[in-house]
């Protein structure tokens, strides 16, 4: 039996890694039409996780530097495949 349960996916904005446009598109593609899919979150990149590291003592390897922050992302993927998407906490084109 399967359960009807609403969702939320949410993707973190990875400069360089989740948040290139062939990426993006990928994500509208398997979102578009799943059953109970509220909206994506398009999440921006957070440094701050970097402190979590030193805890378990392990080194943090950023992805970007702050020259590619914020990351700027477009929607028209999303929009193209009628998924409701937003960006939290970043600027869009």
């Amino acid at each position: 039996m399967l359960l009807k349960q609403s969702f939320v996916i949410r993707v973190p904005l990875i400069p360089g890694v989740t948040a290139i446009d062939e990426n993006l598109e990928a994500i509208a593609h398997v979102a578009k039409g799943l059953a109970g899919l509220i909206r994506v979150d398009l999440l921006t990149y957070n440094r701050a996780a970097g402190g979590k590291y030193s805890a378990l003592r392990k080194q943090f390897y950023p992805t970007c530097d702050d020259e590619t922050l914020p990351v700027q992302v477009s929607l028209a993927a999303f929009e193209a495949a009628g998924v409701r998407a937003g960006v939290v906490g970043a600027i869009t084109q």
